[in-house]
């Protein structure tokens, strides 16, 4: 599936924010608001608050997200459409939405708003000018009905900022322990990325399909920690890896001593090790700068050493 904007839209919006007159507000107010996080999609781009889409910029303007954010605290009713004169009043009634509803939600809806943080931590800001990785995509469907992996990011190779190398990465993240097994879990994600390298044609296409997003995000302004000098790249011909961000891990210290959480853990781990072997070999535990999220490819564990280490 392509992603990357058509280029009419891709043209409307470079020109949008090239305008510092009232037609280019919108977008200065989405770039400006670092709680946003905006993902090309093809025919609009939609605008993630707290790891969930709140609206949709396309052609026809601005569409607000309201398919599951329903729940008796929210009083303001926002029109489905919204006119560019109203976006700076109704912003902050959609994310108070969306914050009501995650306060009061049964589920816990925090794994998303990690993958934002991890999006935002390394594409902007201090981090985004020192990490290892660029964040290009969230929620990426490599094809229709197919895996969605929560982030599609890649790596530069340190030291080479004036002459980069990108290798692809793609990133799960895991918050807690109760997202180990189950449909959408570890092992689920390592036989979607087993699929994914082991099929030459469908990985040429993402990685073309990565590139262009690119090259878009960079001109549209997503990737501030970028330099001028490369808008177009190639991305390397080496296998992707897959990057496992395991946050709030319980590591059997804590004041529940859920021993139970580290033995599923390295049951599902040794499984798909027997299972896969060597096609795990880019198969990586992330680490981040202590508390931060920036990630650095020196942090990294390889899945088998991590498993050994449980």
């Amino acid at each position: 599936m392509i992603h990357y904007l058509e280029s009419g839209l891709f043209d409307q919006i470079v020109s949008l924010k090239n305008d510092n007159g009232k037609r280019g507000l919108v977008w200065r107010i989405i770039l400006a608001d670092d709680t946003l996080c905006p993902v090309l999609r093809r025919d609009r781009i939609d605008i993630y608050y707290r790891g969930f889409k709140i609206f949709s910029l396309s052609g026809n303007g601005i569409s607000r997200n309201h398919e599951q954010f329903d729940n008796d605290l929210y009083m303001y009713d926002i029109p489905e459409y919204i006119a560019d004169d109203e976006f700076p009043s109704c912003l902050p009634l959609m994310k108070q939405n969306i914050d009501l509803w995650m306060g009061a939600g049964t589920k816990s809806p925090y794994e998303r708003e990690f993958m934002q943080m991890i999006m935002r931590e390394n594409n902007s800001g201090k981090a985004g000018n020192l990490s290892d990785y660029f964040i290009i995509d969230m929620e990426h469907q490599y094809e229709k009905g197919g895996a969605i992996p929560d982030l599609i990011g890649l790596i530069m190779e340190r030291g080479k900022r004036q002459k980069p190398v990108f290798r692809m990465s793609v990133i799960e993240v895991k918050y807690m322990d109760r997202a180990f097994s189950g449909v959408a879990g570890i092992q689920s994600h390592i036989k979607d990325y087993v699929r994914l390298v082991s099929d030459e044609n469908l990985l040429k296409e993402v990685k073309t399909d990565i590139s262009e997003m690119f090259f878009q995000s960079k001109m549209l302004g997503l990737l501030p920690g970028l330099k001028n000098q490369y808008d177009r790249i190639k991305i390397s011909s080496e296998k992707p890896e897959l990057l496992l961000a395991l946050i709030s891990r319980n590591t059997n210290n804590g004041r529940n001593n859920r021993k139970t959480d580290v033995e599923d853990l390295k049951t599902i781990l040794g499984n798909a090790l027997r299972e896969y072997g060597n096609a795990l070999d880019d198969v990586y535990v992330a680490g981040t700068a202590e508390m931060g999220f920036g990630l650095y490819s020196d942090r990294k564990t390889k899945l088998k050493e991590f498993y050994e280490s449980l």
